[in-house]
């Protein structure tokens, strides 16, 4: 094999494992969301800690803008 073929060949392998781990990232940013977003589901239902409620919808926005501008097609990695 070329020389310039073996580098093209890691760079790929390399491209692909930042986006492997970028989109892990954003999965796992999503499990924690769907984790807040039970935990205020669970105490909204039970009609407790509104304030916590309150504090876990703000949680949750931010997670969710984060999750958004992450999977944007700009933020991919190239």
């Amino acid at each position: 094999m070329r020389p310039s073929a073996v580098i093209g060949a890691k760079e790929k392998q390399h491209d692909h494992e930042r986006t492997q781990k970028h989109v892990q990232n954003q999965q796992n940013l999503a499990c924690k969301l769907s984790g807040v977003l039970e935990a205020l589901e669970s105490l909204n239902l039970e009609g407790v800690a509104e304030s916590a409620q309150t504090v876990l919808i703000g949680v949750a926005r931010a997670m969710a803008d984060e999750l958004n501008a992450n999977l944007d097609s700009v933020s991919l990695p190239s």
